[in-house]
């Protein structure tokens, strides 16, 4: 799904294979953004998560994750400092 502008949008990644889904969150037309903040679900009993990064949208910033076995991963990431947004 492409992101249209001031949105953001779930795509898989181009490191996708067979066997593991990379999935970003793309941005489109997103200027001065601060912080984002967002629950993601998903079946636990077909999907394993193994990693969590920040992009370079919110580089420099701060980032934090809580997932959960039952399938729930929480994600915070924002920038630091006086900064526009």
């Amino acid at each position: 799904m492409a992101a249209g502008a001031g949105s953001l949008a779930l795509a898989m990644g181009a490191a996708s294979t067979t066997t593991h889904l990379v999935l970003e969150v793309r941005s489109g037309g997103v200027q001065d953004l601060y912080g984002v903040a967002f629950d993601l679900q998903f079946p636990a009993n077909l999907l394993q998560l193994t990693q969590v990064s920040a992009g370079p949208l919110l580089a420099g910033g701060t980032f934090q994750q809580s997932p959960s076995a039952s399938g729930n991963v929480i994600i915070g990431a924002s920038r630091l400092g006086v900064v526009p947004g």
